[in-house]
């Protein structure tokens, strides 16, 4: 499974050396008359990844480390101090 990543990998590179035109990041880009704004929305996006991973790892390792909380009983259930008749 590795070797077969490894030899991808090791095409697209050679590709890309070989024929740098078909490396390019975006035709859209680079052939629109709203260039500036597909730029504009690509940066934001970009800009605004890190902050999003960044925030769901924060609350997710905050969910991890929070102390369990203590059970509730559940709606109609009785409660753990009660005990029910034999």
């Amino acid at each position: 499974m590795r070797s077969r990543t490894v030899l991808a990998a090791a095409i697209a590179a050679a590709l890309a050396c070989v024929r740098p035109g078909i490396a390019l990041a975006c035709p859209y880009c680079a052939g629109s008359r709203d260039a500036g704004t597909a730029y504009l929305i690509s940066a934001v996006g970009m800009g605004l990844l890190p902050v999003g991973l960044g925030l769901g790892l924060v609350l997710w390792l905050r969910r991890r480390l929070r102390p369990d909380a203590p059970e509730e009983p559940a709606a109609g259930g009785t409660p753990s101090d009660v005990k029910p008749r034999a």
